[in-house]
């Protein structure tokens, strides 16, 4: 099982707000959608982050919910419906 954890992280005088995704080996950084509510910026930027991995996401489900820093993201093999 592979893991991400999202943070939001506010503008400063040089950036505009971002989502932070850091998991074992590496981290990005991904603007803030303003288009976007929170939780699906959150799952856009663990999403570019898997993608980042290498991961086929067309047969990983990725389950999501809220941390006290964030959220967590992880993926697990879809079910198959036999």
């Amino acid at each position: 099982m592979l893991a991400i954890v999202t943070r939001y992280a506010g503008p400063t005088d040089t950036r505009g707000a971002r989502i932070l995704a850091t998991w074992e080996m590496g981290r990005l950084s991904r603007p803030y959608f303003h288009a976007l509510d929170e939780v699906e910026n959150h799952r856009c930027a663990a999403l570019d982050a898997f993608k980042r991995m290498g991961l086929d996401m067309s047969w990983l489900d990725m389950h999501s919910g809220p941390t006290d820093k964030g959220y967590a993201h992880v993926v697990v093999p879809r079910k198959s419906d036999d």
